[in-house]
Order: structure tokens, then C-alpha cells, then sequence
């Protein structure tokens, strides 16, 4: 099954939106009650779905970083994240493709985007339905808390945290470290062989 990750588009916006209330309501049901599903995800009308897909793909063209998962021309899961405040907002999967490797590939493409923009770290407030997740792909639990929804109503979830420090998920789940280039080895051999330079010279006369 071929997973490809793109950024959204416009014109993503419905499917996106769908996908996140089934999730919630398909998946999150285990960890929480209905009133904060139902305020996490709140039902869109038929009628009223093409115009809230329209205002999602106002965030796609105001240039935030919203990736869309496909399998098959369709859209299967999404993510999002804020470079200039180091957060992750969210990863989402549709129920029709949990534990296909999904949402890892996700992440892993969220997390490049952030380290080409110098993003030091990504924080987040994940569900009790995530946080398993979060922590099999190196983010940290820093603390426990509560979410404030849309409607003012809060949700418990899990403070976490992933410093993006030279290492990240690949799309195979395994730590990848960057690679250094030719430019940074050439400093690294310059400056060692300064430091045996210098240690030499104090040797000779005779500083230790």
C-alpha cells in the first residue's frame, strides 16, 4: 500500500474535516466521554461541510503547514504544525486506515518541514488516545493537564515534547541522524588538527 504525503491543497478542506470528527468519534471514543467528543468534533451538517472545507482551506492559503496523507488518490489522514511557535498541532488518521503507517509518515514529513525551518523542538498537547503514539516516535511526556476546546469546554491530555536536535523519525519508524556534508567534516578536521597543533606547541614549552 503506497502512503504519499503532500502539503495540502484547496480544495482539501472537507475531507480533512471529515476525517478529523471520525477519528475522534472512532477512535478517541475509548478515552473520553461523549459531551467531549461531541466538543472536540462537533457534527457538520451536509448543508454546511463544502463552507467549513472552505474556511479550512483559508489556513492552506494563509501558508500554515498542513500535510495531507493519500492512498489511492484519496485522502487518509492529516497533520499540522506552528514553525514559528515549535508546535505540533495534531496528526489525524481515518479509521479505515489505522495501523497502516499512516500516520507515522505523517509525522515523519511534519518533523522534516519543521528542521528545515530551524525548529528546535515541537511541543504539543496530545490526546489520551495519542500519547502512546507520540512516545513510540521519541516525543517525551513533560506533563498532564487539560486541552480547552472550541467551545470553552477542556479535555485532559498529555504535555509533550520532542526535541528535533540532529535526530527524527524516518518513514520506517527508525532514528535517522543528519549527514554530515563535506563542508562540515572539512571544519571538524581542521579544528582537530588545530587542537593537536596547539596541544603540541604547550608540550614543548612546557605549559603541562
Amino acid at each position: 500500500m503506497e502512503i504519499v504525503v503532500r502539503p495540502a491543497k484547496k480544495g482539501d478542506g472537507a475531507a480533512i474535516l471529515a476525517i478529523h470528527r471520525r477519528a475522534i468519534h472512532e477512535i478517541a471514543c475509548a478515552d473520553y466521554p461523549q459531551d467531549i467528543l461531541d466538543a472536540w468534533g462537533p457534527p457538520i451538517p451536509e448543508t454546511d461541510l463544502a463552507q467549513k472545507g472552505s474556511d479550512f482551506d483559508k489556513k492552506v492559503e494563509r501558508g500554515e503547514i498542513v500535510l495531507v496523507a493519500e492512498i489511492n488518490a484519496s485522502i487518509a489522514g492529516f497533520g499540522e504544525i506552528i514553525p514559528a511557535k515549535c508546535v505540533l498541532l495534531a496528526v489525524y488518521v481515518s479509521p479505515d486506515f489505522k495501523r497502516h503507517g499512516v500516520g507515522r509518515q505523517i509525522l515523519c514529513e511534519l518533523e522534516r518541514v519543521a528542521r528545515d525551518k530551524a525548529v528546535p523542538f515541537l511541543q504539543m498537547d496530545a490526546s489520551l488516545t495519542a500519547e502512546s503514539f507520540y512516545l513510540a516516535h521519541g516525543y517525551k511526556t513533560i506533563g498532564r493537564g487539560f486541552h480547552t476546546l472550541g467551545n470553552g469546554a477542556s479535555m485532559a491530555c498529555a504535555k509533550m515534547r520532542k526535541d528535533l536536535g540532529g535526530v527524527g523519525v524516518t518513514s520506517r519508524g527508525r532514528v535517522a541522524k543528519f549527514r554530515f556534508g563535506w563542508t562540515d567534516k572539512m571544519v571538524v578536521i581542521v579544528l582537530l588538527v588545530a587542537l593537536a597543533l596547539l596541544s603540541g606547541l604547550m608540550r614543548y614549552v612546557g605549559l603541562f
